[in-house]
């Protein structure tokens, strides 16, 4: 009889432990905030850059980038990150080169859309649920006048 109701015992609590375990899985979750990293520059102060710009000027329209070159200053590199919920890192990159003090080639221009620049706006007008939409939705590279969706 001893040995029947430790067996019993034994038996309820691996199902115990087991169900326990089972039900951590289907955890809802924690809250994901998100994550901006870098200096945004928005599409209008973008298009306004132009060759022969001195470096202050390209500072005063897009602020100053958030890394500096060490070894060199021909170009600057403007990163902008963002992460939505935990969602997806969608990246933002331009890369201008100077010859001295005078911008000489726009060496590269992905910019993200306008709703990912600022997404506070986004959550006010539309809600979460689309923000999120859009940003599964809209990954969109613009090379100075070709866009090319990925």
């Amino acid at each position: 009889m001893n040995r029947g109701y430790r067996s019993r015992v034994l038996r309820a609590s691996f199902l115990i432990a087991l169900l326990a375990s089972a039900a951590a899985c289907s955890f809802p979750g924690v809250y994901k905030i998100d994550v901006q990293q870098g200096t945004i520059v928005e599409k209008e102060a973008a298009e306004t850059l132009e060759v022969g710009m001195t470096r202050e000027q390209v500072h005063y329209l897009l602020g100053t980038p958030l890394l500096e070159p060490v070894f060199t200053d021909d170009y600057e590199n403007y990163v902008y990150t963002i992460q939505l919920s935990g969602g997806k890192i969608r990246k933002q990159h331009i890369r201008l080169e100077f010859d001295g003090d005078s911008l000489s080639k726009i060496a590269k221009l992905d910019l993200l859309p306008p709703e990912l620049a600022n997404p506070g706006e986004v959550y006010k007008v539309r809600g979460l649920r689309e923000a999120e939409t859009l940003v599964e939705e809209a990954t969109i590279t613009q090379t100075r006048g070709v866009d090319r969706r990925e």
